[in-house]
């Protein structure tokens, strides 16, 4: 029943693609937009169906602007970081850093080792 969803979903004319829950827990390597989908993907509150818009479409009424935060397109993952103290040269980077670094930054500025479960350093242009 699902995949027969996905496909009929996948069809439509803003629809990018559809996710089955079975292909985004599928163990194993995956295409790069099924890879970013399966990092929002959290099997105890997604259904068994992940829609991914095209970009730039929003769900809801045709005059909407904005942004859902929700897609793996760029304009929705560009997070603002800001980085300030000892060690911290100033200026602007343009080196692409995700939300998850921020554990690996804060434990570096107050002295503790990178957390063992930490899936990213600190950004290569913000090392000592």
């Amino acid at each position: 029943m699902a995949r027969s969803l996905a496909d009929y979903l996948g069809a439509h004319p803003d629809v990018a693609r559809a996710f089955t829950r079975e292909e985004l827990e599928r163990p194993g390597p995956a295409d790069a937009r099924t890879e970013q989908v399966r990092r929002s993907y959290y099997a105890e509150r997604c259904g068994d169906v992940y829609v991914l818009l095209k970009p730039f479409d929003l769900p809801g009424k045709a005059d909407a602007t904005g942004t859902t935060h929700g897609t793996p397109y760029r304009y929705d993952t560009w997070v603002p970081l800001l980085a300030y103290g000892p060690g911290v040269a100033g200026g602007r980077r343009e080196e692409l850093v995700t939300p998850q670094a921020a554990a690996a930054i804060l434990a570096r500025f107050v002295g503790l080792p990178r957390p063992d479960d930490a899936e990213y350093g600190v950004p290569e242009t913000l090392g000592r």
